[in-house]
Formats: structure tokens, sequence, C-alpha cells
């Protein structure tokens, strides 16, 4: 559920940027660490990302790094750029 919950708040940055690169980027990312610290603590991401790197292939490891992929790429489309 959190996963969607941050892209979808991300798209909105993505459809609708600011006219400013940095300021587009300052937003999707605050966004981004706003969303993260709301379900868990900077401790909690810490073990989580820890995790996610000693098993990659573990399912909290998969899911990880497609929600990664997934920010990169709302990152990189198309909208996002001016």
């Amino acid at each position: 559920m959190e996963v969607n919950e941050v892209l979808n708040a991300g798209r909105g940055v993505v459809v609708n940027p600011p006219a400013n690169v940095g300021d587009a980027l300052d937003t999707l990312l605050g966004i981004y660490i706003e969303h993260s610290l709301h379900y868990l603590s900077k401790e909690m991401w810490r073990q989580a990302m820890a995790i996610s790197t000693q098993l990659p292939d573990s399912p909290f490891g998969q899911a990880y790094t497609a929600l990664d992929r997934a920010l990169t790429e709302q990152i990189r489309s198309p909208g996002y750029r001016r």
C-alpha cells in the first residue's frame, strides 16, 4: 500500500513539475523521504536496507529493489522533463 502511495504522490510532481529541475528533484525526494519516515523510523529503514542488500533474493529484498526501480523510473519519466 505504501508503495502505491509514494508513487502516486510523486506522480503529481511528474505531471506538473516545477520549472527548475533542482526544485523538481528536491520536491520528489522530499516526498519520498516524508512517506518513508511516515511508515518506519530511521533505524528501521537502516535495518530494512541492510536486509535488502544482504538477502536480495528474499521477498523483502525483491520488493525493496522493485520499489527502488519504480522510484528511479518515476524520476526518469518523460513527463518529468521540461
